[in-house]
């Protein structure tokens, strides 16, 4: 016959913080001598190498309880979600990098840092809002292609070479939708003297 007894399950972070268990934690349903679980999750990766311990707690029928200690639960970010810009791209000048690379993460929709991608981001210069025309608006001094590191990706030499202004760069990275810097401009270069 199958019971609802009093059981829970309450994780317990490696640092002494509670950290977020979602799902049904309790009145767990007992059948063939078992406890089914059925929609627990972790919403935030495991801080410590060794991961999670669960702690499960069970009253039985006629009043005795048990406890179980159970060690360890790895837990891996979620699918990728988002691409964030932690360091705007800043300081552009014509035949220079910019003094101020781009610094961008990928998350999880959890706000996990999404650890396990490697794959490619792409910079993409927009003028008034609109793509700038490769080769012509758009000329990329450096490289305009950065590969993610564990989900942290650093642009290296990224630069441009023309001047003007209401610039933005757009980053992309596989089918996550595109985040876009904030307004800049592009100032000449250093002086170049011709002596005759």
């Amino acid at each position: 016959e199958n019971r609802t007894v009093n059981g829970s399950a309450v994780n317990i972070s490696q640092y002494g913080v509670w950290d977020r268990l979602e799902g049904s934690a309790k009145s767990a349903l007992f059948s063939d001598f078992s406890f089914n679980f059925t929609d627990l999750r972790f919403d935030e990766v495991a801080r410590s190498k060794k991961g999670y311990n669960l702690k499960f707690s069970f009253q039985a029928p006629a009043g005795d309880k048990f406890e179980i200690d159970w060690c360890c639960v790895h837990v891996g970010p979620a699918e990728p979600h988002s691409l964030r810009i932690l360091q705007q791209p800043g300081l552009p000048r014509v035949g220079n990098s910019l003094e101020a690379q781009p610094v961008l993460r990928i998350y999880d929709r959890f706000g996990n840092l999404a650890t396990t991608e490697n794959g490619q981001v792409s910079a993409k210069l927009y003028h008034h809002g609109e793509p700038a025309v490769s080769g012509v608006v758009e000329q990329v001094f450096g490289s305009n292609t950065a590969t993610a590191q564990a989900g942290s990706v650093h642009f290296q030499n990224l630069g441009y070479n023309r001047t003007g202004s209401n610039f933005t760069v757009v980053f992309t990275y596989s089918n996550l939708p595109p985040v876009a810097s904030n307004p800049f401009q592009i100032d000449p270069g250093d002086r170049i003297y011709f002596l005759r």
